[in-house]
């Protein structure tokens, strides 16, 4: 994954090609940004070196986002506050990392949510969670 560029300054030569992409360690949750496949996408699953680890660890790769930005995915699931009684999004990668400790970014609520049965836009009845 190379390919031989010339810039105006001189320099001619072969350099990497990729997709500057943050890589999360599967195991430590730790993330670095990492040159990856051209074609890499997210949520793709990597191996790459992770440092914590002293090894080679599965992991995933995610888009790259700038500082201060915030985190513009809809959310994969919601729960129900257990202080504010308020429905809040959580995304599935939150879950993991928290070992399925919901926190309310509204009052500062840390819970354990529970399975509940919610009834989708569409009208189908699919699963949710509720604390």
């Amino acid at each position: 994954n190379s390919s031989v560029v010339s810039c105006g300054c001189g320099f001619r030569g072969q350099v990497p090609v990729g997709r500057l992409m943050a890589v999360v360690c599967s195991k430590c949750w730790n993330t670095k940004k990492e040159l990856c496949d051209v074609w890499a996408e997210d949520g793709d699953d990597v191996k790459a070196w992770c440092e914590p680890c002293g090894g080679h660890q599965h992991g995933f790769a995610r888009l790259v986002t700038k500082k201060g930005a915030t985190q513009t995915e809809p959310a994969d699931l919601e729960f129900n506050c257990g202080s504010c009684f308020r429905d809040r999004p959580v995304h599935g990668e939150e879950l993991l990392r928290n070992q399925a400790l919901c926190v309310c970014n509204l009052c500062g609520w840390k819970g354990y949510p529970e399975v509940r049965e919610r009834v989708q836009p569409t009208g189908e009845r699919g699963r949710g969670l509720s604390a």
